[in-house]
């Protein structure tokens, strides 16, 4: 278990001897910082993606266009959270490198030191997802966004 913000116990939801390249199907969440309604608002029980939401859906459905080991299966944009289920297929376990972007990791995150991620794990792919979507965020003058 860790600390976060040196005050809550939080057990890590990630199996400690599993390879995270594995062929398996992945549910996701991501939640956005402080779970503040970026990605849209729900009216009349559907979402209304915002500028941010509509970047999320669009770089998730690029995610599958850009590796040919994933299969994306359902998911859903909400208003401070994102869910999905992914499923990687390393055949013979060959690590697939994406070459429609290039994520530069020059520092240590505050929860790992993310340039130790294989290729191809799930966490690579994330990390590369999440980091996308930032970097348009931020173009759109959403500087705040995190």
């Amino acid at each position: 278990m860790t600390l976060f913000k040196n005050k809550y116990r939080i057990e890590s939801s990630r199996l400690k001897d599993w390879d995270y390249t594995n062929n398996a199907a992945y549910f996701i969440t991501i939640c956005t910082r402080n779970m503040k309604n970026y990605f849209g608002r729900v009216v009349e029980d559907k979402i209304k993606l915002s500028k941010i939401g509509k970047i999320v859906d669009e770089e998730w459905l690029i995610t599958k266009d850009i590796r040919n080991n994933i299969i994306l299966d359902e998911y859903v944009v909400m208003p401070n959270h994102f869910h999905g289920i992914i499923m990687i297929l390393n055949e013979n376990k060959i690590n697939v490198e994406t070459t429609r972007r290039v994520v530069l990791i020059q520092n240590k995150t505050s929860q790992r030191d993310v340039s130790t991620l294989k290729s191809g794990s799930l966490g690579a792919i994330i990390g590369q997802f999440k980091s996308v979507c930032t970097k348009r965020i931020h173009e759109l003058g959403y500087i705040n966004f995190k």
